[in-house]
Parts: structure tokens; sequence; C-alpha cells
């Protein structure tokens, strides 16, 4: 039994976050385009949310013809995040933007579906906060087509 108590000590203070057992499944819809690739970044509560990838995990995802599409994520430990996503109609490899107040140009949208455009106002790390856990491993995203 010793050993068994020394192991569960090791495990318990060895620092290491818990791996996630279950993969974070992040489904989008409402997008037009049902060809073009959607890319998806998940950023942590230190990555620089949304502007800055530091520390952020980039994913994509093809429509392949579907209205809806699921991004299964498997590399993310349990926690606290957010989540930035655009539509890249045109293939470029970044979200084009224009107007006098730089709006997205092609589909986008973030982590609890929040709407700029209701606030006026950029999103924040707080306004797009989600947390995944054991418990919570489905986020539900409308594309924007503004």
């Amino acid at each position: 039994m010793p050993f068994f108590h020394v192991l569960f000590t090791l495990l318990l203070f060895s620092g290491e976050k818990p791996t996630a057992e279950r993969p974070l499944r992040v489904t989008l819809t409402e997008y037009d385009d049902t060809k073009a690739v959607i890319r998806v970044g998940v950023f942590p509560p230190t990555g620089g949310f949304p502007k800055s990838n530091r520390g952020a995990k980039g994913y994509e995802v093809k429509p392949n013809g579907q209205k809806s599409v699921t991004l299964t994520i498997r590399d993310l430990d349990y926690g606290d995040y957010a989540i930035a996503v655009y539509q890249d109609l045109n293939g470029n490899g970044k979200l084009d933007t224009g107007g006098l107040l730089g709006m997205p140009q092609e589909p986008y949208c973030f982590s609890n579906n929040f709407r700029p455009m209701a606030r006026l106002r950029g999103p924040r790390f707080s306004d797009c906060r989600f947390t995944y856990s054991a418990t919570q491993t489905e986020v539900n995203l409308r594309m924007l087509n503004d």
C-alpha cells in the first residue's frame, strides 16, 4: 500500500496540467460558402485574443458542401479559452477587412457567439471566454456574414 501512496503523491504534485480525456468539438453553422476553408484560432487567457497569435493554436476545417461542420480538437488541456473564426473565401490565408472601421469582409465569429456590431466594439477575452472541461466539450458557433 505505501507504493500506491507514494505514486499518488507524485502524480498529485507533479505540476502537470490534467490532459483532456475528451476532445473539444466546435460546430460551425450559418455560413453561405460550403467550399471555402474555415480557420479557427483557440486562445488561452494569456494569448493576446483576438489580435495576436501568441499562445494560440490554429486549426482549419473544410465544409465539403455541408451547411454545418464540426472540428474535433484533441490537443488542448482542459481550461479557459476563447475562439476566433473566419472563413477564408479567397484563400489568401488572412481575414480581409475594409471600410472605415476595418470590419471583416469575410464570414467570422467568436465563442459565446459574441456579436461586435451589437456592442459597437471588438471582442475581449472576457466576452468570449468558455471553460473546456470533462463535462463541457461542445461549442456551437454561428458565422456572421455582416
